[in-house]
C-alpha cells in the first residue's frame, strides 16, 4: 500500500469515526430532550391536580 492510499485510508476513517460520533452525540441529547419534556409534563399535571385540591379546600372552607 503507497504513501497516499494509506493517508486516504486513515482520513476516510477519522471521517467515519467523526460522523458516528455525532450521531451518538445527537442520539444522545435528544434522549434527554425527551426525558426531560416528560418531566416537565409529571410535573404539569402534579401542579394541575394540586391546585385543583387547593381550590376544593377553599371552597371546603367558605362553607
Amino acid at each position: 500500500m503507497n504513501r497516499k492510499t494509506m493517508l486516504v485510508s486513515v482520513m476516510m476513517i477519522l471521517a467515519l469515526s467523526a460522523g458516528v460520533y455525532g450521531w451518538t452525540s445527537a442520539n444522545t441529547a435528544n434522549k434527554n430532550i425527551s426525558q426531560q419534556k416528560q418531566e416537565l409534563r409529571t410535573m404539569a399535571s402534579k401542579n394541575g391536580s394540586l391546585e385543583t385540591q387547593l381550590e376544593a379546600l377553599k371552597l371546603s372552607n367558605q362553607a
